[in-house]
C-alpha cells in the first residue's frame, strides 16, 4: 500500500492531484474490497474510506468525517481487506 503524493503539498503543482477541482491523495495497491482508516498522530480516528472497486485505489479529499478540511500534520492509516483479514499500517504528511 502506498499514499501519493506523500507529502501532500498544495503549493507543489507537480505532486498535486485534483478530483473535481478538490485536492486529494490516493491510496494505491489496495486489495479489493478494502477499507482505510485514517488517524491523527494522537490516535483519533478522523475518517474511514471503503472501496469495492477492483482498481486497487481509494481517493481521499482531505476532509474529516464531518466534511471539514483536516489540519496539516502527520497522519497514520490502517489499510485492511474488506473482511479485516490482512492489514497494513503507514503514515503520510499533509502540508498546507
Amino acid at each position: 500500500v502506498r499514499v501519493v503524493p506523500n507529502p501532500f503539498d498544495p503549493s507543489d503543482e507537480a505532486g498535486r492531484l485534483s478530483f473535481r477541482g478538490e485536492p486529494r491523495i490516493q491510496f494505491i495497491n489496495l486489495p479489493s474490497p478494502a477499507r482505510v482508516k485514517i488517524f491523527t498522530i494522537a490516535g483519533d480516528l478522523i475518517r474511514t474510506l471503503e472501496n469495492d472497486d477492483t482498481d486497487g485505489t481509494i481517493d481521499w479529499n482531505l476532509k474529516n468525517a464531518d466534511g471539514r478540511d483536516v489540519a496539516p500534520g502527520v497522519y497514520m492509516y490502517v489499510a485492511e481487506t474488506g473482511d479485516g483479514g490482512q492489514r497494513r499500517n503507514g503514515h503520510f504528511v499533509i502540508i498546507r
